[in-house]
C-alpha cells in the first residue's frame, strides 16, 4: 500500500530539515562561542555594521566616518548596508553581543536565499523533493561557501531567487501581485552595498526573461510574450528609482574615488585553467575565494547522463530546461572577462564601465545550472516507479550532502568570541593618552598567539602574522580614535588616499607624518620602519609583540602655516591592454603625480606652507607668529576650532577633503579648498575665530527626494497592476485591453 504524504506536509518537513542543515553548519559561531576574523570580515564587516549600528542607535544618521583613512563617506561607500532591512537586527539588540548578532545574521542570509531557491525550484517543477535537493546544493554551493565573508554580497543572493520566481509565478498565473515583489527587492539589493552585483543580476535576469520571450514566439509566432518583459523593466525603473537615496551617493562618490581610474578589463575574472575549479576544485578559498564555483560532482554528471537518456528515449528536453541551460553558459562566459568579446563590449557601457570581479557572474552560472539539472531531474524520475524514485532521492541527497559538506564545511578559520571582546592593554594605554585632535598610524605586521588568520598569511614559525588592522579595528570603531593603516582599504575611497599610502609604503617621510596629524606610531617589535626618524620619536610602550612611539613635534589634525605653493593636477596618457594579445588602448587619467612628487620632496615642509592647487581668494599680507589652536567639538559629520593668531594664514585640518565639507567662520561660510593633497585648508584672517566644520551631504538629500518619486512611482504602478488584470503569455491573444 502507497503512503501519500500532503505536499503541505512535506514542505513543512524539507524546510524545517533545510533549517536544521543551516544552523548546523554554523553551529560554532551561534553557540559555541566562535567568531570569523579573516578575510574582509574584521576589516570590513564588523567595523562597518557595529559603526551603522552605534551612531543610529544615537540618533545620527552615518553619513560620514572619521575613524579611517582620514575619514570617508561611510554611507556613500555602502558597504555597510545601512538601509538594508536584514540589518535592522542591530538597532534592536545590544551591541555587547554585536559578534554573535553578526553570525545569526549571515545564517539568516544563506537560510533565506535557499528557502526562495527552493520556492523558485517548486514554480519550475512541483516537486518538493527535487526542490529540497537543489535548494541544498545551491546554499552549500562553493560560491555562496566562498562569499560566507561578503555579507553584503549575500544580501544581493538572497533576493534574486525571489525575484525569479514571481516573475516567473507571474508568467505561469498572470497574477500581477506578483511583479509587485520585484520593486521593493531590487531596492533591497541596492541597500546591500554591492551596485556591481545588481547591474550583474539585471543583466542576468532580462536576459532569461527574452530568451521565454523568443521561445515563445517560435512556437507561436506571435510577440505576445514580450510584454512580461516591458513588465519587467517597468519593475526594475519603479525599484531603482526608489533606491536612489542610496545609489546617488554611492556614484558621486565613485566618479571621485580610486575605482574609476582602474581598467574594469583586467581584474577578478575566471581564467581558462582555472575552470577546472568547477569540476573539482582542492579547495575552496585561498587565491581563488572570489573564483569558487564549485556545486559538487553530481550535477556535473548527472548533464551527460541526461543527454544519453533524452537520446535513447527521443525525448525533448523541456522549454525551461534549454532557458536554464543557455543562461548559465552565458554567465559562464561572462565570467572569463577580457576573454569574453561581450564582457569587453559590455564595460564600455555605464554602469558595468565599473565591474571589477567577473568572476561573480559564477553565482548566476551555478542558479541557472542548477535549475537546469533539477529540471532534468524531473524527467528521468518520470520513468522511475514510486519506490526507486524514493531511493533515487535518497542516494542523490547523501551524495550530495557529503560531497559539499566535505569540500565547505569548516572553509572559515573560527576563534574565541572572549578574545575579539576583550580590550587590549596597549588600545587602553593609547585611549589615556590620546589628546583631542589627535592621530595614530598603525603599520605592518605583529606577531600575536591569538589563532587569526588573514588571506593569505597564515601560520608561521612562532606565531600568527596579525595585520594592522587587527589594531586598527580596536582604535577606530571601538574607541572612535583616528586611525590610518596601510592595508585598509574600503571598496569605496577618495581616489588620491591609495595613492599618498602606496607611496609612504615606498618611502616613509616625517615630513608627511607631521602633516596627517600622526602623534603615535603602532609598530610590530623591533621594525625597521622607525629606523629613518627615530630622533623624532619616543618609544612609550611596549610588550610581546607591540611597540608604541610617540612623534615629540606632533601638532594634531588642526595646524597653521604661514604660506602656501600652488601645485596644480596634471592629464596624462594611461595605456592598458583591455584583452591579452590586443592593441594598447590609452585613457587620460588624473595621476597627481606632481603633485605627491612635491608632498615627499625635501622642498616640503609642513610647518610653513600647505600645498594648494589653486590661488586662493585671498591672500597673506601679515603672516603670523604665534598661534594657539583649541579642539571644541570633534564627532563624525562636524568638528570645532577655537583659532588664535597674532597674524593671517591658512588653516589645514589633516582630514579628508570632500565638496560636502563646509567650512564656517563665526557663523559665515567660507570656501574650502585641497590641501596637502588629500586635506582641507582654509584661509585665516588672524585673531580669535570659532572655525567649525559640517558634514552636508546635498547628494543624499537628491537621492531621498528622488527616492520619494520612487515611491510615487511604485504606488502608481500598484494601482496600474491591481486595476487591469494582467494576463499570462497563453492568455495574451484572448485577452483585449481597454
Amino acid at each position: 500500500m502507497e503512503i501519500k504524504i500532503p505536499i503541505f506536509v512535506r514542505h513543512i518537513f524539507f524546510i524545517i530539515v533545510f533549517a536544521g542543515l543551516v544552523i548546523y553548519y554554523f553551529y560554532s559561531f551561534l553557540f559555541e562561542g566562535k567568531v570569523i576574523y579573516e578575510s574582509d570580515v574584521p576589516v570590513v564587516g564588523y567595523p562597518t555594521r557595529y559603526y551603522a549600528a552605534e551612531q543610529l542607535k544615537q540618533g545620527e544618521f552615518p553619513h560620514w566616518n572619521p575613524y579611517y583613512y582620514f575619514g570617508y563617506p561611510f554611507f556613500a561607500e555602502s558597504q555597510a548596508g545601512v538601509l538594508f532591512p536584514l540589518n535592522l537586527i542591530f538597532l534592536f539588540l545590544p551591541l555587547t553581543q554585536f559578534t554573535l548578532l553578526y553570525h545569526w545574521l549571515t545564517a539568516i542570509h544563506f537560510l533565506l536565499a535557499g528557502l526562495f531557491f527552493y520556492l523558485w525550484l517548486i514554480e519550475l517543477v512541483k516537486k518538493p523533493e527535487l526542490a529540497f535537493w537543489g535548494a541544498i546544493s545551491f546554499t552549500f554551493s562553493g560560491f555562496m561557501v566562498s562569499h560566507i565573508f561578503h555579507l553584503n554580497l549575500l544580501g544581493i543572493i538572497l533576493f534574486f531567487p525571489l525575484q525569479m520566481w514571481c516573475y516567473q509565478r507571474f508568467l505561469n498565473t498572470g497574477k500581477n501581485a506578483y511583479l509587485l515583489v520585484i520593486p521593493p527587492t531590487i531596492a533591497f539589493q541596492v541597500f546591500s552595498g554591492q551596485p556591481p552585483m545588481v547591474a550583474m543580476s539585471f543583466l542576468i535576469m532580462f536576459l532569461y526573461a527574452i530568451l521565454v520571450a523568443v521561445w515563445e514566439m517560435f512556437e507561436t509566432d506571435r510577440f505576445s510574450g514580450f510584454r512580461p518583459v516591458g513588465y519587467l523593466l517597468a519593475c526594475w525603473v519603479v525599484g531603482v528609482l526608489f533606491a536612489s537615496i542610496q545609489w546617488i551617493p554611492t556614484l558621486y562618490l565613485t566618479l571621485q574615488s580610486q575605482k574609476i581610474a582602474m581598467p574594469a578589463e583586467l581584474e577578478g575574472h575566471l581564467e581558462w585553467n582555472l575552470l577546472s575549479l568547477l569540476v573539482y576544485p582542492k579547495k575552496l578559498g585561498g587565491f581563488y575565494y572570489e573564483r569558487g564555483g564549485y556545486i559538487g560532482l553530481l550535477p556535473l554528471i548527472l548533464l551527460p547522463i541526461y543527454a544519453v537518456y533524452a537520446w535513447w528515449n527521443r525525448r525533448h528536453p523541456p522549454r525551461d530546461f534549454w532557458t536554464a541551460l543557455f543562461t548559465a553558459l552565458f554567465a559562464l562566459w561572462l565570467t572569463l572577462g577580457p576573454y569574453s568579446p561581450f564582457y569587453l563590449l559590455l564595460t564600455e557601457v555605464p554602469p558595468y564601465t565599473l565591474i571589477r570581479y567577473p568572476a561573480r557572474f559564477l553565482f548566476f552560472f551555478d542558479f541557472f545550472f542548477l535549475s537546469g539539472i533539477v529540471l532534468s531531474l524531473k524527467q528521468m524520475a518520470n520513468v522511475l516507479p514510486r519506490k526507486w524514485q524514493v531511493l533515487a532521492f535518497l542516494a542523490l541527497l547523501v551524495f550530495q550532502v557529503r560531497d559539499l559538506f566535505w569540500m565547505g564545511y569548516g572553509y572559515t578559520f573560527p576563534v574565541e568570541r572572549d578574545f575579539y571582546h576583550k580590550t587590549p592593554k596597549r588600545i587602553q594605554w593609547i585611549k589615556e593618552q590620546l589628546k583631542p585632535g589627535d592621530r595614530i598610524l598603525s603599520a605592518g605586521f605583529a606577531k600575536s598567539p591569538l589563532p587569526v588568520r588573514f588571506g593569505e598569511y597564515i601560520w608561521e614559525e612562532n606565531g600568527e602574522v596579525v595585520p594592522s588592522e587587527f589594531l586598527a579595528y580596536y582604535l577606530a570603531v571601538r574607541f572612535h580614535i583616528p586611525t590610518v593603516a596601510f592595508f585598509f582599504q574600503p571598496t569605496l575611497i577618495y581616489r588620491r588616499i591609495p595613492l599618498l599610502f602606496n607611496q609612504l609604503m615606498i618611502s616613509p617621510n616625517q615630513e608627511v607624518f607631521d602633516a596627517m596629524g600622526i602623534r603615535f606610531l603602532v609598530l610590530p617589535r623591533e621594525s625597521p620602519f622607525i629606523n629613518p626618524f627615530q630622533e623624532q620619536y619616543e618609544k612609550r610602550y611596549e610588550d610581546e609583540y607591540v611597540e608604541i612611539w610617540e612623534n615629540l613635534g606632533s601638532r594634531g589634525r588642526a595646524y597653521l602655516v604661514p604660506a602656501y605653493v600652488i601645485r596644480k593636477p596634471e592629464e596624462v596618457r594611461h595605456p592598458y591592454i583591455p584583452k591579452p594579445g590586443g592593441a594598447v588602448v590609452h585613457k587620460i587619467l588624473y595621476t597627481d603625480k606632481n603633485i605627491l612628487d612635491y608632498l615627499f620632496s625635501v622642498q616640503f615642509d609642513p610647518e610653513e606652507a600647505v600645498i594648494l592647487e589653486e590661488e586662493p581668494r585671498k591672500k597673506v599680507q601679515k603672516p603670523f607668529q604665534n598661534a594657539e589652536i583649541q579642539w571644541l567639538k570633534d564627532t563624525p559629520h562636524g568638528i570645532a576650532l577655537k583659532v588664535r593668531a597674532d597674524g593671517e594664514g591658512y588653516l589645514v585640518v589633516a582630514d579628508a577633503f570632500s565638496p560636502l565639507w563646509r567650512a564656517y567662520m563665526n557663523g559665515k561660510e567660507v570656501p574650502v579648498q585641497v590641501g596637502n593633497y588629500v586635506f582641507r585648508a582654509i584661509y585665516f584672517p588672524g585673531g580669535e575665530h570659532i572655525v567649525e566644520f559640517l558634514y552636508q551631504p546635498k547628494d543624499f538629500q537628491s537621492g531621498l527626494l528622488l527616492s520619494l518619486y520612487g515611491l510615487m512611482a511604485f504606488l502608481i504602478l500598484w494601482k496600474w497592476f491591481t486595476a487591469i488584470r494582467i494576463p499570462s503569455p497563453k492568455e495574451f491573444d484572448e485577452f483585449a485591453y481597454p
